[in-house]
């Protein structure tokens, strides 16, 4: 199983994501590189930010989730975990949808955050936020329009 490490501050998604160094500068971009099984890293200090929509789409499998961990960059693999980074919308919503396990995001999106757009998913959330700006709009369903509203 292949690790890879996510940190918005100088990470690039052309890198390799292999180390702290080579980052991927998005979460998208780690699940792009990643397969089933795979551990992505994402720095305590990751502040991803996009006007548009943010769509995370996990590569794992049921029987072989996505590991995503909120960790300390100090060290390479984090030997702390940490719940301080964040993926925002500022203007539309965060979708997190396949097979992933992850722990210490917090997701901002301005319509709404939704949690398993599929019918074929399965996402874990641990020590994690969902944070709409729109109060009534945290969605955990199959379809954007009709997804449960919590």
């Amino acid at each position: 199983m292949a690790v890879f490490y996510v940190r918005s501050t100088d990470g690039n998604n052309a890198d390799s994501g292999a180390t702290w160094a080579l980052a991927k500068a998005t979460l998208a971009g780690a699940f792009t590189a990643a397969s089933a099984g795979d551990t992505i890293y994402v720095s305590q200090a990751h502040a991803e930010t996009s006007a548009a929509a943010i769509t995370l789409t996990g590569p794992g499998t049921l029987s072989n989730p996505c590991i995503v961990l909120c960790g300390n960059d100090a060290a390479e693999p984090p030997t702390a975990l940490a719940t301080t980074a964040t993926i925002s919308s500022t203007a539309s919503y965060v979708l997190v949808q396949g097979y992933n396990y992850i722990y210490g995001i917090n997701f901002l999106g301005a319509t709404y955050v939704m949690v398993a757009y599929t019918t074929a998913c399965s996402v874990v959330l641990k020590q994690c936020t969902l944070n709409p700006t729109d109060v009534y709009n945290i969605r955990l369903g199959f379809a954007a329009s009709a997804g449960v509203i919590l």
